[in-house]
């Protein structure tokens, strides 16, 4: 699935001088942010994937932004704290939107998923039935 912004959707959403600071490079690393980026949407749908089919059909407006302010918070290193701070509460502000879609508190217009096609997350245990069954241990 594509990533739910591009690195220069990222590059204009974030003084460049910040992404080539966070990248370690004298320009943004290009490379670092389609990775960082493609992270963030795969966590995203980590959450969508509860309630939506995937890939989603329509992208909803904002979600470029949801996408970039994760990639930020996984591409900051222990350097800029104030940084780290607003990017932090930017990623758990996104986080706590996605939990609430998931829930089915928040809707994004479209179609929910149908049992059949949703992505089931957990663990499952599949034993043989009992042999000795009244046996309570």
């Amino acid at each position: 699935m594509e990533p739910y912004a591009t690195p220069q959707q990222l590059i204009d959403s974030v003084p460049e001088n910040l992404l080539a600071d966070i990248t370690g490079t004298e320009e943004p690393d290009v490379q670092k942010l389609q990775r960082a980026l493609a992270d963030a949407s795969a966590e995203m749908n980590d959450y969508l994937a509860a309630r939506y089919s995937l890939p989603l059909e329509v992208v909803p407006d904002g979600f470029r932004q949801k996408c970039c302010d994760i990639a930020i918070y996984r591409l900051l290193p222990l350097r800029a704290l104030d940084a780290i701070e607003d990017a932090r509460q930017r990623y758990e502000d996104v986080i706590r939107y996605l939990e609430k879609v998931a829930e089915g508190r928040i809707s994004l217009g479209l179609p929910a998923a149908d049992a059949d096609t949703a992505v089931v997350q957990g663990v499952a245990f599949i034993a043989p039935e009992r042999i000795m069954k009244g046996l309570n241990y």
